[in-house]
């Protein structure tokens, strides 16, 4: 049945249906201990003919869900062939509608497999659907499950996983130390702050590492939405495997030449505004994104009421003190501030998140250099965050400036890890956690009222 969910409840009655589930076994298949759930891919590897690499995006529309998968078969002969759909209910293998997808794929980088992108509407609020997305001839995925956005201004707490800097190799302890939290049920969101894979750090054909990143993630991106910021990392050629694998919603104030890089949303009591630091991508006053950013800003001190934290997702840090990256914490991250930290502090925004840095840092809330205050409870400026030690090929950093005064803590090891977030109307808690060790290094409280 196709359209939307609005009679969900008469549908179940009318139409539940007993889904068959189809799984087609890879031909070849290299196993990590430690992620033995994970299809990883070898170069010109293309063994695996069932839906793979699922994961889960919110759109600009409220009540929407968007759900991207690849299929390893050639796009150009039999994938541009495939109706592939996705089969939405309320409970395990009732699927009460079905939401066709639209197929494409790329050609380079070793890529050739075709990519899917449903998009299922109608759904209500704070609701948890179950749903599987395939086709006839390659089967559809197991039965996964996810909670729907809650409206604006929500009063129960959100639960958000954050990570920033996730690569394949040396990612394998933040990827099972958040696959634990999700299988915990609390989980809700994904935030991302950018550089997935490091593809591009790999001799080419090397789509198969971008292949492997999806894969290794899907067991938490397949269940909850991932929002995330594009990094230098996914610039490679035009961003073609960016723009080809991941769909974000679109901004509000229309298209424009930079419109798949910046963009706005609301879960519960947070309003994110997400734009890019890439280097092309211009942030300063006057730009396409500034201006953006400004509107956006603009907008939101309408309604914060509604959404009383404001969250600004980008991938390089406009405060941070890496030893080890002079340039990104100093002529770098000084740009960035003479661009937007006076617009940020006026329109009082609460968090700055970024990764770029292979390691962890947080910052007093700080204007123009200066320490506004050493609480966190109504605090006056920005937090500012660096949180990009999820690991990846490249390794880690820990070795930071000393005597750095807008610096509250950072990491001094070389352990990988990620964030988790809690937050309701008045308070919001961040926490950082050692996953190598399982232990909360660092967590701190803001509030408001």
């Amino acid at each position: 049945m196709q359209g939307r969910l609005l009679s969900l409840a008469l549908a179940v009655a009318l139409l539940a249906i007993a889904a068959t589930t189809t799984t087609a076994l890879p031909v070849a298949v290299v196993v990590d201990p430690l992620r033995p759930h994970v299809h990883l891919h070898t170069p010109g590897d293309a063994s695996n003919a069932a839906p793979e690499q699922l994961h889960i995006a919110l759109t600009e529309n409220s009540g929407e869900m968007r759900f991207i998968w690849v299929v390893q078969v050639p796009f150009n002969t039999t994938g541009a062939l495939l109706q592939g759909q996705c089969r939405v209910g309320l409970a395990a293998g009732q699927y009460v509608a079905s939401f066709n997808a639209t197929s494409d794929s790329y050609f380079v980088q070793g890529f050739n497999g075709t990519i899917f992108d449903a998009v299922a509407s109608g759904l209500q609020p704070d609701t948890r659907y179950h749903y599987q997305c395939g086709d006839a001839s390659s089967g559809f995925t197991a039965d996964t499950a996810f909670l729907n956005a809650p409206v604006p201004g929500t009063s129960r707490t959100v639960n958000i996983i954050n990570w920033g800097d996730m690569g394949v190799k040396d990612s394998a302890h933040s990827v099972a130390a958040i696959t634990e939290d999700v299988n915990t049920g609390l989980y809700e969101l994904i935030i991302n702050a950018g550089d997935s894979s490091y593809q591009d750090d790999f001799p080419t054909p090397n789509a198969y590492i971008c292949d492997n990143f999806y894969n290794q993630i899907q067991p938490f991106a397949s269940k909850m939405p991932m929002m995330l910021v594009d990094g230098n990392h996914d610039t490679a050629q035009d961003y073609v495997q960016w723009l080809h694998r991941v769909r974000m919603p679109k901004p509000w104030t229309g298209d424009g030449p930079l419109s798949r890089f910046y963009w706005s949303f609301d879960y519960g009591p947070i309003h994110f505004l997400v734009f890019s630091t890439e280097s092309g991508h211009d942030t300063a006053p006057g730009s396409e994104q500034h201006n953006f950013m400004v509107a956006d800003l603009q907008r939101v001190n309408t309604r914060r009421n509604i959404t009383p934290w404001v969250v600004v997702l980008t991938h390089h840090p406009a405060y941070c003190s890496d030893l080890l990256h002079y340039e990104r914490c100093h002529p770098e991250a000084q740009q960035f501030r003479e661009n937007y930290e006076e617009l940020l502090f006026q329109n009082k925004v609460d968090l700055y998140v970024t990764g770029h840095n292979h390691d962890y840092e947080r910052s007093y809330p700080v204007h123009n250099g200066t320490v506004v205050s050493k609480s966190y409870h109504n605090s006056g400026a920005p937090v500012y965050i660096v949180n990009g030690a999820a690991g990846n090929v490249e390794g880690s950093e820990s070795f930071f400036e000393p005597g750095i005064e807008f610096r509250a803590a950072h990491g001094i090891t070389t352990n990988k890890g990620y964030a988790r977030w809690h937050v309701n109307m008045t308070h919001f808690d961040w926490e950082y956690f050692d996953a190598s060790h399982k232990v909360v290094l660092d967590r701190v409280t803001l509030s408001k009222y």
